[in-house]
């Protein structure tokens, strides 16, 4: 079933995927390419091996090793990667051809990791939010995983990244390493911004022997929803009230005002919710 899910043709999960792949090329090209930024991938390997081959263009590089790796991962996987995977690595490919002409906008080395990393993090994370993937060490990791099945892929991909990585500063310098990391960082930060969705909320568990007057003040004067969890105090054995409730962060403030005038005993917990789905907030699609 879900796999199903996942191949379902929706247009608009080739949007994110084709939208994507052109923010993953424009970020690669114009500011880790032309400042020798590599922040691992077959898009960093295809880097390095511009400084030895400088008329091999990425988008070459980047197909000649990934149509072998997706060769030898669909014999062994079978169908199970998806027709989405398949697209991503050729829209990415496409991407960086279109767009290897543009001149970079800027030669500082900082502001080319911090941007260069916001692209392709914002990038990435559409196409994932596509269910689509690009290709490259996700592959590998993989492939080896099959053959071993006591290596997680998550450890394949970090020894794999840190090779490229490592290569990279031999290449190109250990300084322009140090701009790499700050630029793998800050695309794993937006990508699980992507992914885990903008619309921040506030998760509360409240405390309280007051359940009614504090859940009856939420729903009239947040309008927000509230769900009462029986607990056990285990320290004396008594039965207590669990409220929950997800509110906005501006609401946070009336929430607190209004649980320490019903209760100034009451014990409260405030959560980051990224991601809500539901009435009130995001809808679930």
């Amino acid at each position: 079933m879900m796999e199903n899910i996942l191949n379902k043709f929706r247009i608009k999960d080739y949007v994110y995927i084709l939208l994507g792949s052109l923010l993953m090329a424009l970020g690669t090209n114009l500011f880790f390419v032309t400042h020798d930024l590599v922040t691992g991938g077959v898009l960093g390997l295809g880097i390095i091996i511009r400084n030895f081959f400088p008329e091999i263009p990425l988008w070459l590089t980047n197909i000649i090793f990934n149509i072998p790796l997706f060769a030898v991962a669909i014999l062994l996987k079978g169908k199970k990667l998806g027709v989405k995977s398949l697209i991503g690595m050729l829209s990415l490919t496409f991407m960086l051809f279109l767009t290897e002409k543009i001149a970079a906008p800027t030669d500082s080395l900082l502001l080319s990791c911090i941007y260069g990393g916001v692209l392709n993090g914002v990038g990435l994370g559409m196409v994932f939010m596509g269910f689509g993937s690009t290709g490259g060490t996700d592959l590998i990791a993989i492939i080896i995983q099959h053959f071993n099945k006591h290596i997680s892929i998550g450890n394949v991909l970090r020894v794999v990244e840190t090779i490229i990585v490592l290569g990279g500063a031999i290449v190109f310098g250990f300084e322009k390493a140090l701009y790499a990391v700050i630029a793998v960082y800050l695309t794993t930060r937006l990508m699980d911004n992507i992914l885990d969705g903008l619309s921040f909320a506030r998760a509360v568990y409240i405390i309280t022997d007051k359940k009614e007057e504090i859940s009856r003040a939420i729903m009239d004067g947040l309008n927000r929803g509230v769900t009462s969890i029986k607990g056990e105090g285990m320290f004396n054995h008594t039965d207590k009230d669990i409220l929950f409730s997800i509110v906005s962060p501006k609401e946070l403030p009336k929430l607190k005002e209004v649980v320490k005038q019903l209760d100034e005993r009451a014990f409260m917990t405030v959560l980051d919710a990224r991601e809500v789905l539901g009435e009130g907030f995001k809808k679930n699609e």
